[in-house]
C-alpha cells in the first residue's frame, strides 16, 4: 500500500481500537447480561472472555500488505471473542471462507493475508439472533448502544473502503437480516445513506454525522475524567478530533447516545481519497458463509459462460439492488 494508505490505515485501526475500549468501559452490565444469556441457552456453554471485540488481526496488516477486499459479517460469535483468538471470522463461517478463496483461486486473493474483515456490530453474542435477546434484557439503553455500534460500524467501513477505494471491494455477508425491521437495519440504513450521498461522504471532516436518537440511554453515561485510555476514544469519536490531540473533556460522555458515536477520528483524507471518490458498484451483498450458504448460492448460480468474478459480481449485485436499493 502507498504511504498515504498506511497512515489513514494505521490512524482508523487506533481509532476504532479505543472506541472498542471505550464502548466496553461504558457498558458494565454487558458481561453479566452475557453470561446470563449463554448460561440460558441450549447451545453449549463456554467462559465469557470478550464481550465487546476488536478484530486483532487487523494488526497484522503490514505495509507491504496488498487489500485486495474489505468483507464485513455480523459480530463475533464464540470463537471470536476467546482470549486466544480475538480475531473476526475464525470459527466454522471463517473456515468456510477460506475454503471459498482456496478453491477459486483465479480470485487472486489470499482470505487470511489480503482480506480485511469487519463486523456490523462489534458486540458479542453466542449466535447473531442472540443480539435481540441481549438487547431485551439489557433494556432500552443496551438496544440503544448496540444501535449506536451499528452507525458506527458503517461509517468504520465507509472509511476504510475509502482508503482502500482503488484496489478493494466492499462486501458485505449476510443480507437476511439487513433492512426494517431487522437486527442491523441501522447498519443498512447508514450504509445506504453514506453510498448514496445523504450524508457527508468524508467522515474526518469533522462534519455533523449524529444519527437520530431513539432513546436518551442516560444510564450509560461514562466519566471522561476517569477512564484512562477511553477517554481519548470517547473525545475523538464525540467531537472529531485530531487523533494526535484529543481535545480534553470535562463533563461525563454518553457512549450510547448518537453524539458519543456519531464519527470517527478527524482522520485527514488524501485528495485521491475525497468524496465520491467510492464507486457504489463496488458494493456487493452476499449469503452467509454459514451453512455452506454463499458456496451453494455461487454454485446455482453459476452460469457456464460466466467467470467466477462476473458470477459473484451479479449475485452481489441483484442483493444489493434488492436490500439497498441500487
Amino acid at each position: 500500500m502507498t504511504e498515504t494508505q498506511w497512515t489513514q490505515f494505521n490512524m482508523l485501526k487506533e481509532s476504532y481500537k479505543r472506541y472498542v475500549d471505550a464502548l466496553s468501559r461504558a457498558l458494565p452490565q454487558l458481561p453479566r447480561l452475557l453470561t446470563d444469556l449463554i448460561g440460558g441457552r441450549a447451545g453449549p456453554s463456554y467462559p465469557l472472555e470478550t464481550p465487546v471485540v476488536y478484530n486483532s488481526a487487523l494488526d497484522d496488516v503490514q505495509k507491504e500488505s496488498t487489500i485486495k477486499l474489505i468483507l464485513v459479517a455480523d459480530n463475533p460469535g464464540r470463537r471470536e471473542q476467546s482470549a486466544a483468538e480475538r480475531r473476526y471470522l475464525v470459527g466454522p463461517s471463517g473456515k468456510l471462507a477460506d475454503n471459498f478463496f482456496k478453491q477459486h483461486p483465479e480470485l487472486n486473493i489470499d482470505f487470511r493475508q489480503q482480506v480485511l474483515i469487519l463486523n456490523k456490530t462489534p458486540i458479542h453474542t453466542p449466535r447473531t439472533i442472540d443480539l435481540r435477546d441481549l438487547a431485551r434484557l439489557g433494556g432500552d439503553n443496551l438496544a440503544e448502544a448496540i444501535r449506536n455500534s451499528q452507525i458506527y460500524m458503517a461509517r468504520l467501513i465507509y472509511r476504510c473502503h475509502q482508503i482502500f477505494a482503488r484496489e478493494a471491494e466492499l462486501w458485505i455477508i449476510g443480507y437476511s437480516e439487513m433492512g426494517r425491521g431487522k437486527l442491523f437495519e441501522a447498519f443498512t440504513e447508514e450504509i445506504r445513506a453514506l453510498y448514496t450521498g445523504q450524508t457527508p461522504a468524508d467522515l474526518s471532516a469533522g462534519a455533523d454525522l449524529t444519527p437520530t436518537p431513539l432513546s436518551a440511554g442516560a444510564g450509560l453515561a461514562v466519566s471522561v475524567a476517569s477512564t484512562g485510555a477511553a477517554s481519548a476514544a470517547l473525545s475523538d469519536v464525540a467531537a472529531g478530533a485530531a487523533l494526535s490531540a484529543p481535545p480534553a473533556l470535562a463533563a461525563p460522555v454518553n457512549i450510547a447516545s448518537p453524539t458519543a458515536l456519531a464519527t470517527p477520528a478527524n482522520v485527514a483524507a488524501p485528495p485521491a481519497l475525497a468524496e465520491n471518490s467510492i464507486s457504489s458498484q463496488k458494493v456487493y451483498l452476499y449469503r452467509h458463509f454459514s451453512m455452506n450458504q454463499f458456496s451453494v448460492d455461487f454454485s446455482k448460480q453459476k452460469k457456464p459462460e460466466d467467470s467466477t468474478q462476473e458470477t459473484l459480481h451479479r449475485i452481489g449485485s441483484q442483493y444489493r439492488k434488492c436490500i439497498l436499493g441500487w
